[in-house]
C-alpha cells in the first residue's frame, strides 16, 4: 500500500485562529484564563515531623487550585526529611480534594527526601491530567523512622480548563472522560 496522508477531526480545522479565538474569548469575557498554562513557583512548604511521621498522612503543599485544573507539570525538591533510619520515608506527590480523597498521583513511591535528595518530577502518564478542584499534596506510604522537620521546594504549571480543537470550545471538564 502506497504511504497517504490522512486528516483527523482536528487537523480538518484549517483555520486555527477559530481555535485560539474560542479560548480568548471565554478568558475576556468570562474572566477565566481557559487553557492557558499558568506557571507557579510558590516557594517552600514547610514540613514538620509530625505530618510525615504515620502511614496516610497528608501534607498539602499548595494554594487551593480552582474548578478545572489539569496539571501540566510538576517538580518538587525537598530538604532530608528522614535520619536514615529504616523504614526509609516513602511518599506519593497526589492531587487532593477539599476530603482529602487522592484524584491523581503525579509521582508515585518517591525516596527524594532520604539518604541522597533528589528531585521529584511529575510522571509522564499525569501530564495534562484532569484534576478538578483541590491540593497538591504529600502523602506518606511509608513513614519514616526517625523524621526530621525541613522543608519541600515546589514549581508546577496548571491550566484552567483545555482548549478542543475537534469542537472549537473550550472545555471546563475531564476531556478524557
Amino acid at each position: 500500500m502506497a504511504a497517504a496522508t490522512v486528516d483527523t477531526t482536528s487537523s480538518k480545522i484549517k483555520n486555527g485562529w477559530q481555535m485560539a479565538l474560542s479560548a480568548l474569548q471565554r478568558m475576556f469575557y468570562d474572566q477565566v484564563p481557559v487553557g492557558c498554562r499558568i506557571p507557579v513557583t510558590d516557594g517552600t512548604a514547610t514540613v514538620a515531623t509530625t505530618n510525615i511521621d504515620d502511614v496516610g498522612d497528608i501534607l498539602r503543599i499548595s494554594p487551593k487550585l480552582p474548578p478545572g485544573t489539569h496539571i501540566w507539570d510538576f517538580r518538587g525538591t525537598p530538604s532530608l526529611l528522614d535520619s536514615h533510619g529504616t523504614p526509609f520515608l516513602v511518599y506519593d506527590v497526589v492531587f487532593v480534594t477539599e476530603a482529602d480523597v487522592v484524584v491523581a498521583t503525579l509521582v508515585s513511591g518517591s525516596t527524594a527526601a532520604s539518604g541522597t535528595i533528589s528531585v521529584d518530577r511529575i510522571a509522564n502518564a499525569a501530564v495534562g491530567k484532569y484534576c478538578g478542584e483541590g491540593y497538591l499534596a504529600l502523602k506518606i506510604t511509608t513513614a519514616a523512622r526517625t523524621a526530621a522537620a525541613g522543608t519541600y521546594k515546589l514549581a508546577y504549571d496548571f491550566s484552567i480548563g483545555t482548549v478542543r480543537p475537534g469542537q472549537i470550545k473550550a472545555q471546563m471538564s475531564d476531556a478524557e472522560a
